[in-house]
């Protein structure tokens, strides 16, 4: 799957990539058009994510590295999620493996990796649900003492 720079201006479409191009037309009315949409996607998430994690050591500032990996987990994740607007992928599709023999198997460690990730982003990322983020109300109440002496 290829990605290619496309200008639309008033009257036309054009991409540098086909410069012999009469025309580029959008395909809207096929399932396989908008698995392909999806995919691509996915695709743009995944591979950002991959270039924030990528980031991360090579930048000093912790809020930085914290940013990074906020933004990677979110959109990483992004693609396994529910989503109205595209499909969702199957890590037990993805995280699999063929063996030595062609036989294709699950990616436990895989899975297990993807599903540590998911509840570090899930819990602590996303909706604070740790004792590292809880907030106690209080009120410190000094002893009576009259206005003025």
């Amino acid at each position: 799957m290829e990605q290619y720079d496309i200008t639309v201006t008033d009257n036309e479409i054009f991409s540098p990539n086909f410069p012999n191009a009469e025309k580029i037309i959008q395909i809207d009315d096929h399932p396989l058009a908008q698995r392909l949409a999806d995919l691509s996607l996915h695709r743009d998430d995944i591979l950002f994510a991959e270039q924030c994690l990528g980031k991360i050591n090579l930048v000093p500032d912790p809020i930085i590295q914290h940013s990074l990996f906020f933004s990677a987990s979110i959109c990483f994740y992004k693609c396994f999620g529910n989503n109205k607007s595209r499909f969702s992928l199957d890590q037990k599709k993805i995280y699999r493996k063929k063996l030595n023999n062609g036989v294709i198997v699950k990616d436990s460690d895989g899975l297990e990796i993807f599903e540590f990730y998911k509840n570090v982003r899930n819990k602590h990322l996303v909706h604070d649900e740790n004792s590292l983020s809880e907030c106690i109300t209080g009120a410190v109440l000094n002893k009576k003492t009259p206005l003025i002496k």
